[in-house]
């Protein structure tokens, strides 16, 4: 009733290694179960309302070396009435570095977080810490988006969550990491203070606000993520910071 077709050119896979391959080839299948999505492809009614035709979702997606770029996945059908294929578009949206046109804010980033205390921790609302969240959350609009999107899409799963640690703190890239060099520079404990700055006062709350049962997941990962930045920052300094 269906069939899959696939451009093979993206992310280094010849069309041969992808055409007619199932989804979990290319994305980790603790993100998409595979009997289910096969279940949801073979049930969906052309034109009919789905949970997860047509809608983007920001997933993990692998490259042929293997590598997981973040991805916005939308599946698309084409055809009319019983005859139709699924067109899947998959968009990286995390491979970049800090461009030319940032260098302006990151410098207004800079001299905010100079004017702070080495002793603050940004856990207490004050006129100080407002103006510097608001100027790091503009730093950080396109990364927020992309970590705020991929959580909301997939936190029903709990490999969603185990992903959160590594793309949040072990594997900070692009300007998460060069706000945590400053951070480095300037402040006692860094790592609280990205914890606090970062996660606590910008991107929990936007997920908190989205539903009830989003905020619950939030609450239980902020406890496990604080966990792991007081056992790094505890291995630094030698004593626990306290988010």
């Amino acid at each position: 009733r269906y069939q899959r077709r696939v451009r093979g050119d993206m992310f280094g896979w010849k069309p041969a290694e992808i055409q007619k391959q199932n989804v979990s080839l290319i994305v980790s299948p603790k993100m998409v179960k595979k009997t289910a999505h096969d279940a949801k492809l073979k049930n969906y009614k052309l034109n009919k309302e789905s949970r997860i035709i047509g809608k983007p979702r920001v997933l993990p997606v692998k490259n042929v070396d293997d590598e997981e770029l973040f991805c916005s996945v939308q599946i698309v059908p084409i055809g009319t009435g019983k005859s139709y294929c699924f067109l899947c578009f998959f968009a990286p949206v995390y491979e970049r570095t800090i461009l030319l046109d940032d260098g302006d804010i990151l410098e207004v980033v800079k001299a905010q977080l100079d004017k702070c205390d080495k002793t603050e921790n940004f856990r207490q609302n004050s006129v100080r810490t407002t103006e510097v969240v608001s100027v790091v959350k503009s730093f950080l609009e396109e990364e927020i988006v992309l970590i705020t999107r991929f959580l909301y899409d997939n936190y029903m799963l709990e490999e969603t969550w185990k992903l959160a640690k590594y793309l949040l703190w072990r594997q900070k890239r692009g300007k998460l990491q060069t706000l945590y060099e400053l951070m480095m520079k300037r402040f006692e404990n860094p790592q609280i203070v990205y914890a606090n700055l970062v996660c606590l006062r910008i991107i929990f709350p936007l997920l908190s606000s989205k539903s009830e049962e989003v905020m619950q997941k939030v609450v239980a990962f902020t406890q496990e993520f604080y966990n792991v930045i007081e056992e790094s920052s505890s291995r630094t300094s030698g004593s626990k910071g306290t988010p």
